[in-house]
């Protein structure tokens, strides 16, 4: 089977947009967590469209972004990589009620603006990527 490229592309390049417009909004209706998990989502998108640029086949199924970052071939810095590793966190798909509620209550506006621009310096940094590579 194979994969068309630009098809595949273009999918994670939408809901990467759509998941950003999702958390911007979360964040205005003070929804932090939320927000965090659709900017988490984002960056996932973005990198999953440079994996299948890189191996020319299907995105794995993983959450992890560091994972990911290494299938796409990024080359990350230290700060980068940081990102990477906390964003990873703010994906709960995975947790138990029990972690969902610790992480929902711990998540404040002060955390969610930091984390909210870090997102939003790598989601820059990702789209360059995907636009030199395209």
């Amino acid at each position: 089977m194979t994969v068309d490229i630009k098809l595949q592309m273009r999918y994670w390049w939408k809901n990467a947009a759509q998941k950003w417009q999702t958390a911007k909004l979360l964040h205005k209706t003070k929804r932090f967590a939320d927000c965090l998990f659709f900017a988490h989502l984002t960056i996932e998108c973005l990198i999953k469209g440079l994996v299948i640029l890189k191996t020319k086949n299907y995105a794995p199924y993983t959450h992890n972004l560091v994972i990911l970052a290494g299938k796409a071939g990024l080359q990350t810095n230290n700060k980068i990589f940081d990102i990477l590793k906390t964003t990873t966190t703010f994906n709960l798909t995975n947790r138990y009620p029990d972690d969902k509620f610790i992480f929902y209550k711990s998540i404040d506006k002060k955390y969610c603006d930091e984390w909210i621009k870090n997102i939003d310096q790598l989601r820059l940094w990702l789209i360059k990527k995907y636009q030199t590579k395209k």
